[in-house]
């Protein structure tokens, strides 16, 4: 007898045990780690000795943050944070080869379930 486990593809599997604000959340804190270790980069590399290698940091840092605060909202599933990643989804498409991939990772993840009102 087969169970329904067995019948279901993996990605029916994937699918149905990890809910889309999750996997975008998981986008967003790759994201932010990725913009914080590059920004930290720059720092060692470069140190503070220009003011246009300080707003380059400071900017790349900004972004860190910014997919981090999204990264809160997609975990519960906030209104602000699905238009916020949307928004951040479709400026990646711009970034070749890289940036589209991981833009429209982030598009097709936006079918979140409406947060629970307690």
């Amino acid at each position: 007898m087969e169970t329904p486990i067995e019948t279901a593809t993996l990605k029916q599997v994937k699918k149905a045990t990890v809910p889309d604000n999750i996997r975008s959340m998981s986008a967003h804190i790759g994201l932010g780690v990725l913009y914080a270790v590059i920004g930290l980069g720059f720092i060692a590399i470069f140190g503070s000795n220009s003011a246009s290698v300080m707003g380059t940091i400071l900017f790349i840092l900004m972004l860190g943050i910014a997919h981090g605060v999204i990264a809160f909202g997609a975990a519960r599933a906030a209104p602000w944070a699905r238009t916020s990643s949307m928004v951040i989804g479709c400026l990646m498409l711009l970034g070749f080869p890289i940036g589209t991939i991981i833009g429209v990772y982030l598009l097709v993840n936006l079918k979140w379930p409406p947060p629970t009102t307690q």
